[in-house]
């Protein structure tokens, strides 16, 4: 069991009153974060990680099943973006 926050966006829409005078229509502006945090008691780099093919649970690597992460990437990469959408 784990709480996971995958993906977290925050934006803000500019007063079109005040885009007016600069000839914008709209403008908006955020930041998104990805894979911020992950609460578990998992010891291993994911507990969503997906078995690889050296470790799919089976004969030798049966300890994929118990929870060892042998030859697998993790995918929970922190990734920060900052971003504009403008219409003139």
């Amino acid at each position: 069991s784990f709480l996971k926050c995958k993906v977290l966006q925050l934006g803000y829409n500019l007063d079109p009153g005040i885009l007016k005078t600069i000839g914008i229509t709209k403008l908006h502006l955020y930041v998104q974060g990805t894979n911020l945090f992950t609460i578990t008691k998992y010891t291993g780099p994911d507990p969503e990680l997906l078995p690889s093919v050296s470790n799919n649970g089976s004969g030798s690597n049966a300890s994929a099943a118990t929870g060892i992460d042998f030859g697998s990437y993790p995918t929970n990469q922190k990734v920060y973006s900052l971003g504009i959408n403008a219409t003139l």
